[in-house]
């Protein structure tokens, strides 16, 4: 049997194959076992109006966050205040809440961040001390993916 040179070794090594599995850890509770029913996804997007206000949302998923993008008009005839915020439907959060003010008319956009894989209602505040909710809102995780070495398929060396 030839011998392999130890560049060839490691040459070998380093190339070794990888596996790409699932990880199944944190998404337990979103993808459960066999013999379970799975929860129903959330929209990605909602919309409405009340009293002065036209709003809407949307999540996107970025790198290690939830972008939460929301437009909020002023459909009535004096310019208003607003106050924009969300419910964390996870954990209970509410996040700070963006003051606009918005003149007859004028449409403001904006994002806020939140934590992957929770859903989310935005909520509108009005000056008359209404409030319109939006959601909720988010997406189904998608399957993470981890990667493995293989084992070595490789001869020990000193062995036959």
């Amino acid at each position: 049997m030839p011998k392999i040179s130890r560049r060839g070794f490691l040459t070998i090594v380093v190339g070794a194959a990888v596996i790409v599995t699932p990880d199944c850890g944190a998404d337990a509770a979103v993808n459960p076992g066999p013999g379970t029913t799975s929860p129903q996804p959330r929209p990605s997007a909602a919309s409405g109006k009340q009293g002065t206000v036209s709003a809407s949302v949307s999540v996107l998923p970025q790198q290690d966050v939830v972008a939460i993008e929301y437009t909020v008009t002023n459909v009535g005839s004096r310019p208003d205040n607003y106050s924009v915020s969300y419910v964390d439907e996870v954990n209970g959060r509410r996040s700070r809440a963006e003051v606009l003010h918005l003149s007859p008319g004028q449409t403001r956009t904006g994002v806020l961040y939140g934590g992957v894989n929770h859903y989310f209602t935005l909520r509108v505040g009005l000056s008359d001390g209404t409030e319109l909710r939006l959601g909720p809102v988010g997406e189904r995780a998608s399957a993470r993916v981890s990667v493995r070495p293989l084992p070595s398929p490789l001869p020990q060396p000193g062995r036959g």
